[in-house]
């Protein structure tokens, strides 16, 4: 691991990343909290159950989300990708492992200092709210295509819909009725 001062004039990601939304002066106070940090792969960034410390966005390489099953099965839940963010913000321990897949260049910051300046970079809490809207739709997606399920099925009223008594067949095709 190797850990050196953050250049944001030359970063790969500036355009992209979630510090793109700030202004240059933003951002220079920003990287003043952070770091550089390689991972080689197979390394961990956080681990489930350990403190949870940093945050970080990824300049290279490939990260992956991971948990395991009670069996010891490894459950990849997503891949981080350059200008993605790693990291649980407010909470003290992490729930996921975070590993790299290859080798790994990542700007890091303290957790509590990165959650700070996003109080004082409002622009930078929208800009990771964004990015997290759009994961969880990415996920929500994939899960739909995966299991073939939307959320209505999965839902504890299809599982009373499956308890409840049959509609009579007479009232589930009136004109107007909204059955589901």
């Amino acid at each position: 691991m190797s850990r050196d001062s953050l250049a944001c004039n030359v970063c790969p990601v500036r355009e992209i990343a979630a510090c793109a939304a700030l202004s240059d002066g933003e951002r220079d106070e920003l990287a003043s909290l952070g770091h550089h940090r390689t991972l080689t792969r197979g390394q961990s960034l956080l681990a489930t159950g350990a403190d949870n410390t940093v945050s970080a966005t990824l300049l290279k390489g490939v990260l992956k989300v991971t948990s395991f099953d009670a069996d010891g099965t490894e459950r990849i839940l997503s891949l981080i990708h350059p200008a993605g963010f790693a990291g649980e913000l407010f909470a003290p321990a992490a729930h996921y492992d975070v590993v790299a897949l290859s080798d790994a260049e990542l700007c890091v910051f303290p957790r509590r200092e990165y959650e700070k300046a996003l109080e004082r970079f409002p622009s930078l809490g929208r800009a990771l709210l964004r990015r997290s809207s759009n994961d969880l739709l990415e996920t929500r997606s994939l899960l739909a295509a995966v299991t073939g399920r939307t959320a209505v099925r999965g839902s504890p009223l299809s599982c009373w819909r499956s308890l409840a008594p049959p509609i009579p067949t007479r009232l589930a095709t009136l004109p107007g009725s909204t059955w589901c």
